[in-house]
């Protein structure tokens, strides 16, 4: 096996944007379409004024680490701005919706464990968009 045949080089990937997010462009990094996997893992960056709406994961847990930028992320009891460097782990189930709050937008990686499917991408159910 050679490693050329494994890098990944982002600006050569479709791109998507996920329900319940606005000004969100990610691209998947992992896995790549002939090869299943159960983590998937996604470069995303956000525009300034964008985030998602308030939802939870039903089956999926999610891991989010900063590259540059700053988002809140706010839950049911309270929030947290990220920086760069910086990494949460939110588990299925716990409702959370996110803001961009730098100016020049947010880049990320996110983890999901199992592979995040669009079905799993479930409205809060007590989680208000104007919560904090």
């Amino acid at each position: 096996m050679k490693l050329s045949d494994l890098l990944v080089d982002p600006a050569k990937l479709g791109s998507f944007s996920p329900p319940r997010h606005a000004k969100t462009l990610n691209h998947r990094l992992w896995p790549r379409h002939e090869n299943p996997s159960d983590i998937e893992v996604i470069h995303g960056f956000l525009g300034h004024g964008g985030g998602a709406d308030p939802h939870f994961h039903a089956v999926s847990d999610q891991m989010v680490y900063m590259l540059s930028g700053e988002l809140k992320i706010f839950g049911i009891e309270d929030s947290v701005v990220m920086h760069p460097g910086q990494f949460i782990f939110i588990p299925k189930g716990l409702e959370h919706r996110v803001e961009v709050v730098s100016h020049a937008g947010a880049n990320i990686i996110v983890m999901y464990m199992p592979r995040l499917s669009e079905a799993d991408i479930l409205p809060a159910k007590n989680l208000q968009a104007a919560e904090f």
